[in-house]
């Protein structure tokens, strides 16, 4: 390896003759200009800068079809030297000092950097480096008369690209110009000789230069991606892409050519969703660390210590590819389309959540080649539908979600072969966790996947527009958008936290937004029942479809916020119950006289819900609340405490001393820890039962009211665990003082 230094000046000099080259597997030139700028500012301190690792390209090297330009530059016959790390700081330089005739990367338009003198002799040099960009491309030459920038201070870095200008009377008169400017202005007097130094100063800089020779490619696809630089950092699609190359495959070429624009344009990341989706189909898994299974010829080691090969050469590679490439096409259209069996994202922002797609491919994928002839088209279409929706509404993709992605692939082949396996996903959103767990007056945003789930669902109802009376769906895309049912600024007093709840969100085309623009509920809906020649029963199927009820619009005609938030909650949540196909979409939380068996389903499911800790305060505690919890406790593995606090009652005889005990060192074996305490003052204990834990607090039932069927109702509260631990510390330990008490006695 060579070792050695090379200024700015020959860098970009050797750049702009295309003596340097890029190898296909490089990632682009994606630098933001103010990535440029900073780079200009740390040259213009001196600072360190990075070194540049070049590989000596021999004759046969040069020959090769592997070769990019530098962006912006030619690429020579016969390149001299590859850039391998310093791809970004060599193209920028080349684009700020030689400003070639090529738009920057990303945009339409041209950028010109600029060195503010003033602000660098103010003390202010890491801000002393700023741009501008123009539509149409400017010549190098346009600048050199332009005094008014010397009049500002501000000096083209671009003027810098020319040797013979630098020693002209035009570049000294720009000096002078700007000297005397400073002199006028009263400010510290810089003189020619200064500026010039300065300036010059960035053409010297040097780098240190590394440089690799007589190696041969695999060789150098594995330097290059074990390469860590200072800049951004490489992906896994990049990476992957220089593993590939002696293998003879050009993952970033291939990707480039596809014709599947949308797709590619729906996501940055759907290139490494890709890749996901390799992984999910071959391995089941999708984490970074596992996508270099994908290399061809890779070895790795079953779970019986077997080596094995998932993909053999570059042509099971390929077929692999371009069936990932189709499946995630067909997923992205099933995703965003209206029809049977869609999900009604119908713009890209709208899609709940694009991790998705990988995997509702994979399952797709997987059906075709593996299950089809045992599992029935129908059955596949149902349990995706519901795995889809529980989610998006569930949140769990939202972050990072490689091990989602992974267990939820998992667990819907084992569902489609078992009807009994339900995956987590699935099980756990159930009418509690919508009526619990899902507060839409918070979900603001497409940012939010259930803001997305709900726009989803009013396409996939066939929402009419207020004013046409046409299916939304029928429009363009880009004329439908999200919009306020309140507006606003209509002059109502609103409450700011909910006015942009997706409660009081709906698709609406864009010219009818501007005919209701900040108009009240009240005004705007008779002017469409007036539009609608008074045909009340049109217009309330109209709105209908909007997931806005009778009581709902009646509330809108009168301008009644609140309540119609109320209700739309009630509605919307009702719809997602129906989608999911829960048992009669009954508010989970309402315990109803002759449903008992249905109601002790409701009391567990609420002792189910409950994360780590389940914390109960029960005046009544008998046998059957033990009974309850212990059933629960088989679908909770979370559980590691559980605290229950009652009073002095005619419950607690031996017969339920039995029943504890028994129960506590089942609990014990399993890693619970189990208490019960006991209250000798009725009055001490609140009157009211509650159900405590770390992800939520509710004013509970008793079990019996469950067992009876009682009429009762389950309300989340806000958080009641310092409460309970106060009368906690109150309460006396029911085993070790059972002697003191037993059978409802007096201590």
């Amino acid at each position: 390896m060579a070792h050695g230094f090379e200024s700015v000046r020959d860098l970009v000099n050797t750049v702009k003759k295309g003596d340097y080259v890029i190898p296909h597997f490089q990632r682009d030139f994606d630098w933001s200009a103010s990535m440029v700028s900073d780079l200009l500012i740390s040259i213009i301190h001196d600072y360190y800068a990075g070194t540049l690792l070049f590989w000596q390209l021999e004759d046969k090297e040069k020959k090769l079809e592997m070769w990019d330009p530098v962006w912006g530059s030619i690429k020579g016959k016969k390149p001299n030297k590859a850039i391998l790390d310093g791809q970004q700081r060599l193209s920028s330089l080349h684009y700020a000092i030689n400003a070639p005739e090529t738009a920057f990367p990303k945009r339409s338009s041209y950028y010109y950097f600029f060195i503010d003198l003033n602000k660098f002799y103010n003390g202010n040099e890491d801000e002393s480096v700023f741009y501008r960009h123009q539509v149409h491309y400017r010549d190098v030459d346009s600048f050199k008369t332009d005094y008014s920038l010397a009049k500002e201070g501000y000096f083209p870095v671009c003027l810098l690209s020319d040797s013979v200008y630098l020693i002209s009377p035009e570049y000294t008169k720009w000096l002078e110009v700007y000297s005397d400017i400073r002199k006028q202005n009263k400010l510290p007097e810089k003189t020619t000789l200064e500026i010039n130094n300065l300036l010059r100063s960035m053409l010297e800089f040097s780098f240190f230069t590394e440089t690799l020779e007589k190696k041969e490619i695999p060789e150098i696809c594995t330097i290059f991606a074990r390469i860590n630089s200072k800049g951004l950092k490489l992906n896994i699609f990049d990476l992957l892409n220089a593993f590939l190359y002696p293998h003879d495959i050009q993952l970033k070429k291939y990707w480039e050519n596809i014709h599947y624009e949308k797709l590619k344009e729906l996501d940055d990341r759907m290139k490494v969703y890709l890749l996901k989706f390799m992984s999910l189909v071959i391995q089941r898994y999708c984490s970074t660390k596992y996508l270099y299974n994908l290399i061809p010829g890779s070895k790795i080691r079953d779970r019986s210590r077997k080596e094995t090969i998932l993909i053999k050469d570059k042509e099971e590679f390929m077929k692999l590819l371009e069936d990932g490439t189709k499946y995630l096409e067909n997923a992205r259209i099933n995703i965003m389309n209206v029809g049977l069996n869609d999900y009604g994202a119908i713009k890209n922002k709208y899609i709940p959540n694009t991790t998705m797609l990988p995997v509702l491919a994979a399952i797709n994928y997987t059906y075709d080649k593996e299950l089809s002839k045992m599992v029935d088209k129908d059955t596949l279409l149902q349990k995706i539908y519901r795995w889809y929706w529980c989610s998006a509404i569930s949140g769990d993709y939202s972050g990072s979600s490689d091990t989602v992605m992974a267990k939820d692939y998992v667990d819907m082949l084992n569902w489609l072969q078992d009807d009994e396996a339900i995956p987590e996903r699935v099980s756990k959103i159930d009418s509690i966790y919508i009526d619990t767990q899902i507060d839409f007056t918070k979900t603001r945003n497409t940012n939010n996947s259930r803001y997305c789930v709900i726009l989803n669902l009013i396409a996939l109802n066939q929402a009419i527009d207020f004013y046409n009376g046409r299916p939304l769906a029928t429009y363009e895309a880009d004329d439908i958008n999200d919009h306020h049912i309140f507006p606003l600024k209509s002059g109502l007093q609103i409450n700011d936290d909910l006015i942009d709840s997706i409660l009081n969100r709906t698709l609406i085309h864009y010219d009818t937004n501007l005919k209701i623009l900040n108009d009240k509920p009240s005004n705007y809906y008779n002017k469409i029942l007036k539009h609608f020649n008074g045909d009340v029963q049109k217009v309330n199927q109209l709105f209908g479809s909007h997931f806005i009820s009778e009581k709902g619009i009646k509330y809108l005609m009168n301008n009644k916020f609140a309540e119609f938030i109320e209700e739309r909650n009630i509605v919307i949540k009702n719809t997602l119950k129906k989608e999911l196909g829960l048992k009669k979409f009954n508010d989970g939380s309402l315990i109803q006289p002759g449903m008992g068996y249905d109601n002790e389903i409701k009391y567990m499911a609420f002792i189910e819900s409950c994360i780590d800790k389940i914390h109960l305060c029960d005046n009544y505690v008998n046998k059957n609340t033990i009974r309850l919890i212990n059933e629960a406790l088989k679908n909770n593995d979370t559980i590691t405490e559980i605290k229950i606090l009652t009073s002095l009652n005619e419950y607690l005889d031996a017969s339920f001393k039995d029943s504890f005990s028994r129960f506590k060192r089942q609990c014990k074996s399993q890693g619970i820890s189990a208490e019960l305490r006991v209250l000798q003052h009725k009055k001490i204990l609140p009157h009211d039962r509650y159900l405590v834990s770390p992800n939520a607090s509710y004013n509970f039932i008793s079990a019996d009211t469950a067992s009876r069927g009682q009429y009762s109702h389950i309300t989340k509260i806000p958080d009641w665990s310092n409460n309970f631990n106060e009368f906690w510390e109150m309460g006396i330990d029911l085993l070790n003082n059972w002697e003191k008490f037993k059978g409802g006695g007096k201590l």
